[in-house]
């Protein structure tokens, strides 16, 4: 009997350590959004119908903006919108209105997101 009570405790330890450290990891995720660092990814949409080189044109001139860091190539995707990824150098905020600007101003342009 005297023995025993070390094995539970250890048991219950080793079972709680993998517990804690899940903990941690889902609380980092939550707190970055998914993207923890640069280039944040902005998944733009274009309006259906658009054309490859008229997204292209729309892109290329947003690109210029401060916070852009690469422009992705457009792709069609299941929905069967065509989708580009811009890479910027935060997420969000005051410096990435321009862009955001540039882009909502673009009449080929349905929105305008970062993803979880």
């Amino acid at each position: 009997m005297h023995l025993r009570w070390p094995r539970v405790a250890c048991v219950a330890l080793v079972l709680a350590v993998p517990a804690a450290v899940s903990s941690c990891s889902i609380g980092q995720a939550q707190r970055c959004a998914g993207q923890c660092g640069p280039p944040f990814k902005l998944d733009v949409v274009f309006r259906h119908g658009t054309s490859v080189s008229l997204a292209g044109v729309a892109l290329r001139r947003c690109a210029r903006q401060a916070t852009v860091v690469t422009v992705g190539v457009p792709y069609r995707s299941a929905d069967g919108l065509l989708h580009a990824t811009v890479g910027t150098r935060e997420v969000g905020g005051p410096r990435n209105r321009p862009l955001l600007s540039c882009l909502a101003r673009s009449p080929p342009v349905l929105q305008a997101v970062w993803p979880d």
